[in-house]
Order: C-alpha cells, then sequence, then structure tokens
C-alpha cells in the first residue's frame, strides 16, 4: 500500500540516497525481502535483545495522578530486567546525489534537501522560526511564491527531518512534469534569496507569533501534551514549561537567523525525483546555492 502514495514513497528514496550505508536510509517499513524472510524467533529474539528499561519512556497525559500511575505500572515492571545491548551508533555521513526514479505517474513528486539540525540542537527553535518564514507554512514564502502566485503545485512545503545525531532541512512538492523544471527553479531561487539577503524583522515577528499561536493551541491536545511530554524526556531528560519555550522562541535574533541560514545553506544540496521521464523532466548535474 505504501507504493500507492508517492508523496511518502519519495521521503524513503531521499533518506536512501543521502545515507546510503546507515540506519537512518533504511525505510521504517523495512524492504520486502526482508520482512519475508522474518519469522517467529528473529522476532522474538529482536525484541529480547532490544527492549529494554533504559530505552522505555511511559508518559501520559489527562485525568490522571502521578503518584497512582506510578504505582499501577510500576507493579507491572517490577520483574522487567534486561541489560542494555551494547552498541555504538555512528554518526551519519550525510551523501550527495542527485536522481530520478522514474514511475508511471501523473505527478513528479521531489525533495531538495541538505544538512540540517539534530533534535536537540540549541539553535532548534532559529530553526523552527526559519522554516515557518521560508515554507513551513501557508502564509510562507515558498507557498505563497509556487503554490498561490504561480498555481504550479497542490502542495509544497520545508521542513526539518531531526533525529538524535543528525538532520534534513528540505523542500517537497509535487507537481506536473510540464512544471517540474519551474518548481525546482523557483524553490532554488527563493533557497537563493533567503541565503543573500536574509530574513526582514517584520517576517521574524509574525513567524514568533504564528508559532508561539500554534505550539498553544497544541495543547487543547491530550495526545499532542502526551507526545511532547514524551520527547522532550527522550531528548533532553527533561520536561519544559510552555512560559520557557515561548521565552526561547521569544530571544531568538535576525543575527541568530543569519548563521544559522548560511551554515545550513552553505554546502550542496540533494535533489531525488519521482515520477515519468521525460523531455520535462531533467535533473541537474549538481545543485549549489
Amino acid at each position: 500500500m505504501v507504493e500507492d502514495t508517492p508523496d511518502d514513497v519519495i521521503h524513503d528514496l531521499f533518506a536512501e540516497r543521502v545515507w546510503p550505508d546507515h540506519p537512518l536510509g533504511r525505510p521504517i517499513l523495512g524492504d520486502r525481502k526482508v520482512v519475508q524472510t522474518l519469522d517467529r524467533d528473529t522476532i522474538l529474539r529482536y525484541f529480547r535483545t532490544e527492549y529494554c528499561p533504559e530505552r522505555i519512556t511511559i508518559a501520559a497525559a489527562g485525568h490522571l495522578r502521578h503518584e497512582e500511575l506510578v504505582e499501577l505500572l510500576g507493579t507491572r515492571f517490577l520483574d522487567f530486567r534486561q541489560p542494555l545491548p551494547g552498541r555504538v551508533d555512528e554518526r551519519p555521513a550525510l551523501a550527495t546525489t542527485v536522481d530520478l526514479i522514474e514511475r508511471p505517474l501523473e505527478q513528479v513528486h521531489f525533495v531538495l534537501g541538505g544538512q540540517g539540525l539534530e533534535q536537540a540542537a540549541p539553535e532548534r527553535y532559529v530553526l523552527f522560526l526559519l522554516n515557518t518564514v521560508f515554507g513551513g507554512s501557508m502564509s510562507s514564502r515558498l507557498f505563497q511564491r509556487v503554490r498561490e502566485r504561480e498555481g504550479l503545485v497542490y502542495s509544497i512545503h520545508s521542513g526539518n527531518a531531526a533525529f538524535r545525531d543528525s538532520g534534513l532541512f528540505y523542500v517537497y512538492a509535487g507537481t506536473e512534469p510540464a512544471h517540474f523544471r519551474r518548481v525546482t527553479d523557483l524553490t532554488l531561487r527563493e533557497l537563493r534569496t533567503l541565503r543573500a539577503s536574509g530574513i526582514e524583522a517584520d517576517e521574524l515577528r509574525r513567524a514568533k507569533d504564528h508559532l508561539k499561536g500554534s505550539l498553544m493551541l497544541s495543547l487543547e491536545s491530550t495526545g499532542s501534551r502526551m507526545t511532547r511530554i514524551a520527547k522532550q524526556e527522550l531528548y533532553f531528560g527533561q520536561s519544559f514549561t510552555l512560559d520557557e519555550i515561548l521565552a526561547d522562541i521569544e530571544r531568538v535574533t535576525l543575527a541568530d537567523l543569519e548563521g544559522l541560514i548560511e551554515r545550513l545553506l552553505g554546502g550542496a544540496f540533494s535533489l531525488v525525483a519521482l515520477g515519468p521521464k521525460g523531455p520535462e523532466v531533467r535533473v541537474p548535474d549538481g545543485i549549489r546555492l
């Protein structure tokens, strides 16, 4: 079924090519041939080796009391003793590639991206604001230029795929083959403008207000609160209050953004496209901003 959603598949294909020799480059669902070889003993052996108390975080939100939850769960986990497996995780090296994977699709889906930030990076709030301005919202530069003004795509956005020790800053879009070259050219033009001219003070103000508003709205969802608690515990070993997060967002300056823009956009970018081959769908030999 995943093959029926090319807008998801393209992200797996991109990761596979920029992290070719690392687990981050492998799809979450696994390869069909590998999955077909798995048996019960293999799955149980993996579970018994990899799932241990040090790797389990339990987060809860809603109508509950912390002490009662600890008492309830504690009785279930008293006999759970499994040593942490000895393994050294290697920091992934980001490869550079330009590739077109041919598929008989009506649209061309592509991801353009380069080095991003890891999940717990000190500059993460700078990146959140940068992404909001550039392509992370419907009022962003990229969305307004490529979709609203030019009408070339239905979906286009930027983002940061963040992991414990690495990250990707990327742009995704899906467009008709005849518009592929125009969409990629406009995307690169917006990235180059961002690097050359930076962000205006009024853009930063609007991005801060948008980000803080989105955060506060998300807290109305119990599931969102639970997920936020779990992520903070996993990546930081502590929980941050709403006031602390809002203050960190407000502290970001134009100078912070300028430094991160040069850091992220100063290197080579990769482009991976998925769709039909043809005279309109051509990828360049290499990409630098």
